[in-house]
């Protein structure tokens, strides 16, 4: 279990773990060469930060079709509210 010390009950509100996160991949979806061709392939949190702050880090694996026609798989990059499950993109990955 994820322990939260600013949270009275000592948990990560299971909802942020198991949100699709859709506004996150928003922030970036429209910078891409074909916003249409992205497909997530993962998200992954990073439990062993410290948490007080209210954050906690987040990783999208993502795929989006290059200007050449091919497939490139990126990470992106978050900080989660950990109150209000809502990400902001801290690094692109492009």
């Amino acid at each position: 279990m994820i322990r939260d010390p600013s949270n009275h009950r000592g948990a990560l509100p299971f909802k942020c773990l198991m949100a699709r996160h859709d506004g996150f991949e928003k922030q970036f979806r429209e910078l891409l060469n074909d916003p249409d061709s992205m497909t997530t392939h993962g998200t992954c949190y990073n439990p062993d930060e410290d948490i007080s702050d209210g954050k906690m880090g987040v990783r999208l694996e993502y795929g989006e079709r290059n200007p050449l026609g091919g497939m490139v798989r990126i990470d992106a990059f978050g900080d989660m509210n950990i109150r209000t499950c809502k990400v902001t993109v801290t690094d692109y990955g492009f």
